[in-house]
Parts: C-alpha cells; sequence; structure tokens
C-alpha cells in the first residue's frame, strides 16, 4: 500500500512566479515577435507574455542563471549559469516555440559572463567569466563545439560584454577592461581571427556595447560615464568579412551640459553608462548607474562649438532631449514596440517608458532580500502581503 501511495505522488509544476532578477547585465530581453519578455529568474528561464503577465518556464539549469539570449529571428533562447569554483558552467540553447532543451555544453570554468546568437541563427557565441577568460563559438545545427579561444590578453583585464555584427554573421565584437577586439569566425578552418581596436592612449572600462544597423559604428558605455564611438571599418559588402583596415576610436563623448561647468570640467554620466540602446533615427537611449534614462542625439560637428579648455578625449557632444529616473542602477534596456521601452535596474524592478512622453511607470516589483514572511486576508486568497528585510510588498494573482 505505502509503495502504490509513492508512485501516485507527482511533481508540481510552477504556474506563477512573482519576481525579477536584475542583477545581471542585459538581465531584460524583448522577444522579437513583440509580445514576450524573457529574463532569469533563480536557476528558471521566464518567458512573459507582456499584455497578459502569463508566464512559462524553461527548466534544466542546476544554478543560479548569469546571462541569457534570445536569436534575432525569435526560435532559440541561450542561457549560461553560474556554478561553483572547480566546476564547470552549463550553457544551453532552447526551443522558443516548443519550450524544450535543444542542445548543451559544458566548456566554460565556474560562470558564463554573456551569451550572443550570430545574426543568422547559426552560432551562439559564449563569454567566460575571470575563471575562464575564453569565448566559445557553438553551431546550433551541428551541436557542437566550431572554435574557442582566449579573449583577454596582455594588459586588458576581464571581459564582460559581448555583441553580434547585424550584417555578418560570423563576426562579433568583445569588450571589457581595456579591451575591445572585432572576432571573424572561419567555420572550415574552426578557428576564429581577431582586430583589435585602436585606442591609442585612451583606457576604459567598457560596460555595454550597441552597434548600429549597417554595422559602420558602434557606441560603448564605459564606468567613467562618456560613450566611446568606433569606426569598425568594414566593407560594404557584407560577404566580407574582414576589416577593410584596423578598426579605431572616432569619439569620446559627454553631454552638453545645461548649467555653467568649471574649465576642464565635462558633464558625465554618474556611476558609469550602463546600457544604451540605438533607436532607429540614431538617437540613443542611455542608463547609468544612478537611475537616470535620457534619450540622447549626436551633436553635429558644425552645430558644436568646442570648448578648448575641456580636457580630452571626453568632449562634450550628447544633446539630451528627454529625462527621467527609474529609482536604481540601470541593467538592460529594449525596445518592445517602435515607442515604448522596457528597463530592468538592480533593484528588481521593470519599468516602461513611452518615448513620447518619456515618464518611467512601474510595471513590475519584488523584495532585494530575503522574504520572512506571507499572509492572506481571511477567507480571500485573490491578494496577499509579504514581508522582506528592508519592505512590504502587496501583490495579486
Amino acid at each position: 500500500m505505502a509503495e502504490d501511495e509513492v508512485e501516485d505522488v507527482q511533481e508540481l509544476g510552477i504556474k506563477a512566479i512573482i519576481g525579477f532578477d536584475g542583477g545581471n547585465t542585459n538581465s531584460l530581453l524583448a522577444h522579437p515577435n513583440g509580445k514576450h519578455v524573457v529574463y532569469a529568474l533563480g536557476n528558471k528561464v521566464a518567458i512573459m507574455e507582456w499584455s497578459t503577465k502569463k508566464q512559462q518556464f524553461l527548466v534544466g539549469h542546476t544554478n543560479i542563471i548569469s546571462c541569457v539570449a534570445v536569436s534575432k529571428s525569435g526560435k532559440f533562447i541561450a542561457s549560461g549559469q553560474i556554478n561553483h569554483i572547480g566546476f564547470r558552467a552549463t550553457v544551453i540553447v532552447w526551443d522558443f516555440e516548443k519550450m524544450e532543451l535543444l542542445s548543451q555544453h559544458e566548456h566554460h570554468k565556474v560562470r558564463v559572463e554573456g551569451l550572443i546568437f550570430s545574426m543568422d541563427d547559426k552560432y551562439v557565441i559564449s563569454l567566460g567569466g575571470r575563471d575562464c577568460g575564453s569565448a566559445i563559438v557553438w553551431d546550433t545545427e551541428a551541436h557542437q563545439v566550431i572554435c574557442s579561444n582566449q579573449v583577454a590578453k596582455g594588459i586588458s583585464g576581464e571581459v564582460t560584454c559581448i555583441n553580434s555584427m547585424n550584417k555578418r554573421a560570423a563576426c562579433f565584437i568583445t569588450a571589457g577592461d581595456a579591451h575591445l577586439t572585432i572576432w571573424v569566425i572561419n567555420h572550415k578552418a574552426r578557428n576564429m581571427s581577431q582586430f583589435n581596436v585602436a585606442m591609442a592612449k585612451l583606457r576604459r572600462v567598457i560596460l555595454c556595447v550597441e552597434i548600429n544597423e549597417r554595422d559602420e559604428v558602434c557606441y560603448c558605455g564605459t564606468t567613467t560615464g562618456d560613450v566611446l564611438k568606433i569606426r569598425l571599418f568594414f566593407h560594404h559588402d557584407s560577404d566580407v568579412l574582414e576589416p577593410t583596415k584596423q578598426p579605431s576610436v572616432i569619439g569620446c563623448y559627454a553631454k552638453l551640459s545645461k548649467k555653467k561647468l568649471d574649465r576642464g570640467v565635462v558633464d558625465l554620466y554618474q556611476h558609469g553608462i550602463r546600457a544604451i540602446r540605438l533607436l532607429f533615427g540614431g538617437k540613443l537611449v542611455i542608463g547609468d548607474g544612478e537611475g537616470n534614462v535620457e534619450l540622447v542625439e549626436e551633436c553635429i560637428k558644425s552645430n558644436l562649438k568646442f570648448d578648448r579648455n575641456v580636457k580630452m578625449p571626453s568632449v562634450p557632444a550628447l544633446k539630451v532631449h528627454k529625462t527621467t529616473n527609474v529609482n536604481a542602477a540601470v541593467s538592460a534596456i529594449q525596445l518592445i514596440d517602435d515607442n515604448t521601452i522596457l528597463v530592468g535596474t538592480l533593484n528588481s524592478e521593470i519599468y516602461t517608458i513611452n518615448l513620447s512622453e518619456f515618464k518611467a511607470r512601474l510595471v513590475v516589483t519584488c523584495h532585494t532580500s530575503t522574504i520572512h514572511d506571507v499572509a492572506f486576508p481571511y477567507n480571500f486568497s485573490e491578494v496577499f502581503a509579504t514581508a522582506g528585510k528592508h519592505d512590504v510588498v502587496f501583490g495579486q494573482w
């Protein structure tokens, strides 16, 4: 009788989880279909239908997920995790439509720092953390590693971010502490070549990278609080993969300040630029470590009056059109439709910002520490309250 009872016990499935982990870079992603958002939540990947807030979960990781990526077509999702020191970290590729695991590998040590799909969905490029320091190219069709390479070399420090080109499937860029490199994958030779960006005497720690749709330039947000503009020097023919000459920095931009500053001082973003999103018209949405989200535009040189007293390399060249604040450091900026952006913060909150009005509206919030208690009203289970270390949150199913 006891054995029969054990056999009848079934595992309970998760219907919904109230929460959001905004602690990682690019912690929030908008699906290309414009209907879903994807984010990591503990050891699960959460997929939320934005209009109804209905959730689905991808389960397969054994530890906290550190990064998530969505393919350009929306067919695939990739996720990487953190593991204990001495153990390998898993990268999993998921089928979005079927909500099932397609392939996985464990070639990184301890932590997966970043993930990105190539523009044709053929490759998943993963970036290892400080204990690993390698970039691994995974073939999504053959389910095998094509090649790998150490990305942090010489005087460069930790490499923390990665992005793929929009016209060239075999090209991607990595960035970090005194590191900015373009990589070209050679599938037949099963290796990849690198092209370092000429930085001259400029030294920056890069936190985020955004590439324009033609692979002409990219914008990098730094811990200093300025924006690097990089000329990539790709050929106009997208079949030519290698840059025609060495990519280089063509600008290091700060804000055009509305207030009078001391000589030699420029207006930088406080606590660094954490996220950048390039809009269709060429304007940038920038989020910094103080929670400021601003819509800016690069000034045309003919309209820009350079102050000779400003110490280079940071030049005031970003005109601020609109600004708002989300009360915590920005961890992600995503465009969910032509006029609305989503902003994730380190306080584990999600805001929506209408580009016309540019006012932040809180849509998702949760505790940032351990939950100690939960209470429901008498004979009513639709609403509840939870108590954490610093706050009390009221929720509704």
